[in-house]
């Protein structure tokens, strides 16, 4: 895996997704993301929100394992955060609570082996 220390600008959608955000919070996820040699979609309310013209709540972000693994490397790299375990260990879901926002994050569902896969098998009701 390639290292790239210089930042890399989200397309101009994503930015408006993440502009409800801490800056720092943001700029965190990719090198936690990297750190934990996964890598990082945004899916679930943020996505439904932005696409309904509304400011979003939360963060929900797939990885394709290892959700507790990233949220603790997000709070190491922010400093501070609740990080809350949800569900049993096989979920693999995690939250993370920083300046009254939340990140949740979960592993692909199910053996998924892509998002494609993990993405129809979720729930969008």
């Amino acid at each position: 895996m390639v290292q790239n220390s210089t930042p890399i600008a989200p397309p101009r959608g994503l930015q408006q997704v993440l502009a409800d955000y801490p800056r720092e919070l943001v700029a965190a996820l990719p090198s936690a993301a990297r750190a934990c040699g996964v890598e990082l979609f945004l899916t679930g309310g943020g996505v439904r929100d932005w696409l309904l013209g509304r400011h979003n709540h939360d963060l929900d972000l797939t990885i394709t394992a290892g959700a507790t693994a990233l949220c603790r490397q997000l709070r190491h790299a922010l400093g501070h955060g609740s990080l809350i375990e949800l569900g049993e260990p096989e979920d693999d879901t995690c939250r993370l609570v920083y300046a009254r926002h939340v990140v949740d994050v979960t592993g692909f569902r199910g053996g998924a082996g892509s998002i494609s896969e993990d993405l129809q098998r979720r729930d969008f009701t």
